[in-house]
């Protein structure tokens, strides 16, 4: 026999698929290869392979064994793959890598050993976005292979991060190697699912006659016959595993491989091969089944708390280890591990319930009495329920804060669950359904609902309860069950009253929060308003609260620009500080007064303001890792910026947006809308309405929508988008019901979204000349009463535009001049062009000229086609000269300096906080503009633009 087996046998197909994933990864064509088949296939084998010959090339090979007992470790995979990556850098590079966006990523790791922050933790999206910002930053350095045996085990934040790192891996020098395991029992079949969709597969098949005739000729140290082989090969279907163990049973006990000893080997299959290990391992010694045992149960635990559970002492155990190891039992290493996964769900399936739960139980006691910390308890304790008492909920409780102050609701949810299975008094359970209902907001909506209205109704006492309201009424709210959470909001606020009137004031704010959501209009909460106004002596925070929603009150639905402003001005010198949240259910009051503000000033028209407050916000919630505000920050930003005109920089504040947004499963919320509403506008004005409408399909919004107000937004969006795709009686039906709803709702006057504008043009499209001019007349008079110059002049631009012929020029001119300061640049490009194009059709060339000119400036500095193309039909397809800078818009120039000064892609995507997809995007439109094709040429380019300038 010879010193060791053939490492792989009869695997050249397998090798070499697996050898050219990772030659397109060393070269930029990132891959996810998955593994899979039968326990004892050579999965394992393979991998190690693919990892030995990955090193060879130059690949940072960074491995992770996935198990049973550790899928309740928060990130625990995570941690066994990233932290030797980052742990064999020098302090100095180290700090770089754990910075920036990869800032989250070290409250998984807890590398840097900074101060423990106590709240808020960063959710999951912030944490698996730091992770993934780590995860390129290493592969910057070098190409990179991230190795998972038995992915299937994978604890459920870890398989997050691999899907979500899969999803965006791209032109980065990556690999994904995964083994899968086949059966049932895996940890999370949707996640993993999300992760292997698109991965390269490779099924690992029983080796043919002659892997196996290798395998037996190596036990047996001889030539083995041809029919021994066949009935080797038949006994075990090829499984290399199998195959050896066969081999190595047999010539224990003296068979030979001759065609003689071929007919004993007829009734054997591979659950009887299986158990000739286990029934080897009693015979030899009752320590080495214990341990074997224990390791099954628990995973990968060390030696100490394999003996505990085995009920050894060390020194017996240490010896009973060292044997499994050198039987090829365990494989060797630092924890205790099975080197073949069949070995361990064979000896797995001989351990009853109770037996997993005993040795669980021991195992946490051991470690809560050694000092181990709650993450490292709480696995074992969430898979018992024999220990018991005060010290297991101590460690639970503790466990869930640190898993929710990294980033890893599941674990807490899980950690939370088990608690609840311990005898609690009233108000702990409350209290604790209170926090399994946070935790699982971004898991499993409807659970989380359901515990919050249980932990309502067990809450102790009023002012618990008003916790619990806060954040019960807000999950109401974004579930259109508005009737039912102001009825929530007013009855906890009249029970806490005589307890507090702090919070019974705060209480009827957001009830009347709630109310705007419902029906966004403001006669029908008069009475409530007059009593809020009249309110004294309130704590900072409230008066602030009450002050953002009266501003925006004023500014959607007050009687003059004017007066808004001034109480916008106001309201912004007393802006919410974002670095105040401490993590708490009131938080929601602070992110309702940041969206009123920041909207109502876009609605007064102050831009720069609403540009500055929501980056403010955005950089703030993004350092304390609050996604949702992060997403709902962006998306705000976006108008600002369409507004303005930044037409790209908006389409990336909502595409990014969104993307956190559908990362975090929020289905429609109002921050969702918002964004996409934006999102399909910008994409009309840059002359894709096909995009635009393929964003709703996806999200199937094309149809009839739910009447909550947030979808108005959408429907005047929808109203621009179906024009621009030449269906003018679409857009009528959509922006007609926009008004119906206003109307239904007692808003007959000046509704914040101007829908009689675009139902002007599309009945003027559609010939239907009186009621055109009609609708415009209607909001042209509404404008001139409210006084705000931006909608005042585009009412009058539309009015222009459907106009009879004596009046047309003069309201054209008039829109003109009241939108010549306006900082809405694209507003005061269409009044310019639309002047332009009537001066050119009644024959006045030369005077059509320069405001031709002015809107094309204009327009393309915005990035703006369809005005672009706009005023080339005015013109009669005169193409109009290039503008300054290479008609680059300003973000682009800015881009394309960060490129040239030699920032590298990923660079500059961290700067301006975008994906590094989004600086590649417009790098490829900078270089089309300039009429170049590679980075070398940039810097020459902008030279020349300059000096043309």
């Amino acid at each position: 026999m010879g010193d060791a087996p053939p490492a792989v046998v009869g695997r050249e197909r397998e090798l070499g698929l697996v050898a050219a994933c990772l030659d397109r990864a060393a070269r930029g064509d990132s891959t996810v290869l998955v593994i899979d088949g039968a326990s004892g296939a050579g999965k394992t084998t393979l991998l190690r392979t693919a990892a030995e010959g990955a090193r060879a090339a130059g690949f940072l090979v960074l491995s992770a064994q996935a198990s049973t007992v550790e899928r309740d470790f928060a990130f625990g995979v995570v941690r066994q793959l990233l932290e030797p990556g980052v742990l064999v850098v020098p302090e100095p590079e180290r700090r770089e890598l754990l910075s920036g966006m990869a800032e989250p990523a070290d409250r998984v790791l807890g590398i840097s050993g900074g101060a423990v922050h106590e709240a808020p933790g960063p959710d999951v999206y912030a944490t698996l976005h730091g992770l993934y910002h780590l995860a390129i930053k290493l592969a910057a350095r070098q190409p990179l292979l991230l190795a998972v045996d038995d992915v299937e085990q994978t604890d459920a934040c870890s398989l997050r991060w691999l899907a979500y790192l899969a999803r965006r891996l791209g032109s980065l020098p990556v690999a994904i190697a995964m083994t899968v395991g086949a059966g049932s029992g895996w940890t999370d079949p949707t996640l993993l699912a999300g992760l292997t969709v698109d991965a390269t597969r490779l099924t690992v098949e029983g080796l043919d006659h002659g892997g196996c005739e290798a395998l037996i000729e190596h036990e047996f140290g001889e030539p083995a016959a041809l029919e021994f082989t066949a009935a080797c090969r038949a006994a075990t279907g090829g499984n290399p595993f199998l195959v050896k163990e066969l081999a190595k049973a047999l010539a224990a006990g003296g068979t030979r491989p001759t065609a003689g000893s071929a007919r004993a080997l007829h009734d054997l299959g591979p659950a009887q091969l299986t158990q000739t290990v286990l029934t080897r391992l009693r015979a030899r010694d009752p320590a080495l089944a214990a341990v074997a045992r224990a390791v099954a149960a628990l995973g990968e635990p060390d030696l100490a708390v394999a003996a505990a559970a085995a009920e050894l002492d060390l020194t017996e155990a240490g010896e009973a280890a060292q044997t499994l190891v050198a039987r090829g039992v365990f494989r060797p290493g630092p924890s205790l591990a099975f080197e073949h996964s069949i070995v361990r769900a064979a000896v797995a399936a001989d351990l009853s319930t109770v037996d997993y739960e005993v040795a669980c139980a021991r195992a946490a006691r051991y470690l809560h009495d050694t000092g181990a910390t709650a993450g490292q308890i709480a696995p074992y304790l969430v898979r018992t329920g024999v220990a018991r008492g005060p010290w297991v909920i101590g460690v639970l409780e503790r466990a869930c804060r640190e898993a929710m102050l990294g980033g890893a609701p599941d674990v807490a949810a899980a950690c939370l669950r088990r608690v609840l299975r311990e005898s609690l008094p009233e108000s702990a359970r409350s209290a604790v359904l209170f926090q399994l209902g946070i935790a699982e907001l971004s898991l499993d909506p409807q659970s989380a609902l359901d515990n919050l209205t249980e932990a309502h109704a067990r809450a102790p006492d009023p002012l618990a309860r008003a916790d619990i309201a806060v954040m019960l009424a807000q999950e109401l709210a974004e579930r259109e069950r508005y009737t039912e959470a102001t009825e929530l909001l007013d009855a906890t606020a009249n029970e806490v009253r005589p307890v507090n009137r702090d919070v019974a004031v705060r209480l009827e704010l957001c009830s009347v929060c709630v109310s705007l959501d419902a029906h966004h209009v403001v006669s029908a909460l008069a009475d409530r308003l007059a009593v809020i106004k009249q309110y004294d002596d309130l704590p900072p925070e409230t008066v602030r609260f009450r002050h953002a929603l009266l501003t925006f009150l004023a500014a959607v639905d007050g009687p003059s620009w004017g007066a808004a402003s001034d109480a916008v001005t106001a309201a912004w010198t007393q802006r919410v500080p974002p670095r105040s949240w401490q993590g708490t259910p009131w938080d929601v009051t602070s992110g309702w007064q940041y969206v009123y503000l920041a909207i109502s000033l876009i609605v007064t028209e102050k831009l720069e303001l609403a540009d500055q407050y929501c980056s403010e916000m955005l950089a703030e919630t993004t350092a304390l890792g609050l996604s949702l505000g992060s997403a709902a920050s962006e998306a705000l930003r976006a108008q600002a910026r369409f507004r303005a005109g930044a037409l790209a920089d908006a389409e990336d504040d909502a595409r990014s947006a969104l993307a956190v947004l559908d990362e975090i499963r929020t289905g429609t919320r109002t921050a969702t809308i918002f964004a996409l509403s934006t999102l399909v506008e910008t994409l009309v004005d840059r002359g894709q309405p096909e995009a635009a409408a393929a964003e709703l399909e996806r999200r199937a919004l094309t149809g009839e929508l739910p009447p909550s107000w947030r979808y108005n937004y959408l429907l005047v969006s929808r109203g621009r988008l179906w024009l621009a795709l030449g269906d003018p009686r679409r857009a009528l039906a959509d922006v007609v019901e926009c008004g119906r709803r206003y109307a239904q709702r007692g808003m007959t006057g000046r509704s914040p979204l101007a829908w009689r504008m675009l139902a002007a043009l599309a009945h003027h499209a559609l010939g239907e000349a009186d009621a055109a001019r009609e609708m415009a007349a209607v909001e042209l008079a509404h404008a001139r009463e409210w006084g705000g110059p931006v909608r005042l002049g585009v009412a009058l631009r539309i009015s222009g535009m459907v106009a009879t012929e004596p009046e047309k020029l003069s309201l054209l001119m008039e829109s003109v001049c009241t939108l010549s300061t306006s900082t809405f640049r694209l507003e005061r490009a269409w009044s310019l062009a639309e002047l332009g194009a009537e001066l050119v059709r009644v024959g006045r060339i030369d005077e059509a000229e320069p405001h031709l000119r002015a809107a094309m400036e204009i327009a393309t500095a915005c990035g703006c086609d369809a005005l672009m193309n706009a005023v080339r039909d005015a013109r009669g397809g005169v193409r109009m000269n290039r503008c300054q800078s290479g008609g680059l818009t300003p973000h682009e120039r800015r881009i394309a300096d960060l490129a040239v000064r030699g920032m590298t892609n990923r660079e500059i995507a961290e700067a301006f906080l975008v994906t590094q997809r989004a600086v590649e995007q417009h790098l490829t439109r900078v270089y089309r503009k300039l009429g170049i094709n590679r980075r070398s040429q940039l810097g020459i380019a902008l030279q020349e633009t300059d000096r043309a300038q």
